[in-house]
């Protein structure tokens, strides 16, 4: 999202949802990122044909009235014009903000700098080959919408800057014991008990992040092991924080 007379100029998500207010031709919510990204949402739909449609009559109608506003949709996966300045004062940010800054910029610029489309599918009869495939097809994925290209410092051109910056926000996925959990999952797909093992190593790997309380940046592991040694157990109620969080963003 830029203006259309300065793109430098930072937008921010109070100025992209005054402008984009109002219902929509397709059912869509709109929302904004932490750097003042549009989001649009689509309802849930039946296939994919009907959620395209859904979401070109939400685009076309949403870029009508950023135009008034002067702002214009900008296709690239990464922010080419601005460093990265979070617009949005929500608790979920902050806290996410404060977990990233302390391992390095990466966190920051994936939050304010980078956009996405994102496509949420129901996990059908076996939802653990559903996550294995696509871990698989992630990488086919990247390369098709690598819109975000830039220049290394030693010359080479790097078709998607989103990629690597999200690559580069949690690069430490190896989990103890096992040194590729990824690789476990891709050649486990005929054995649900080891794709379920590895993806169960994948999310005790992963950061926590998000709920503000001690413990955010992490590892799920790590966090569990020490609720466990204070006398507490990881309950649903832990998880249900981070999603009242999650809500005070839309």
């Amino acid at each position: 999202m830029v203006d259309r007379s300065d793109p430098t100029r930072p937008v921010a998500g109070g100025e992209v949802l005054a402008a984009a207010a109002g219902p929509l031709p397709g059912g869509g919510t709109v929302g904004a990122e932490p750097g003042g990204q549009l989001e649009l949402t689509t309802e849930r739909l039946p296939d994919a044909r009907t959620a395209l449609d859904a979401a070109d009559a939400d685009e076309d109608e949403l870029r009508r009235r950023l135009a008034v506003a002067g702002l214009v949709l900008v296709a690239t996966g990464m922010d080419p014009w601005r460093l990265p300045r979070r617009s949005l004062d929500l608790p979920r940010y902050r806290a996410m903000e404060a977990a990233f800054d302390a391992r390095g910029p990466a966190g920051r610029v994936m939050m304010c700098s980078t956009a996405a489309l994102q496509v949420n599918l129901d996990f059908g009869a076996d939802p653990v080959a559903t996550c294995s495939r696509a871990a698989l097809v992630a990488p086919v994925l990247a390369a098709a919408f690598a819109n975000s290209p830039r220049l290394a410092p030693d010359g080479t051109v790097i078709a998607s800057a989103r990629a690597l910056v999200w690559a580069a926000v949690d690069p430490a996925l190896a989990c103890s014991g096992v040194d590729d959990p990824w690789a476990l999952v891709s050649t486990g797909l005929a054995d649900p008990g080891m794709r379920a093992a590895a993806e169960a190593l994948l999310a005790l790997a992963a950061d926590l992040l998000g709920s503000g309380a001690p413990g955010d940046g992490a590892a799920v592991r790590t966090w569990a092991e020490h609720r466990a040694h204070a006398g507490w157990s990881p309950t649903s109620a832990d998880l249900q924080s981070v999603h009242h969080l999650e809500q005070e963003t839309h």
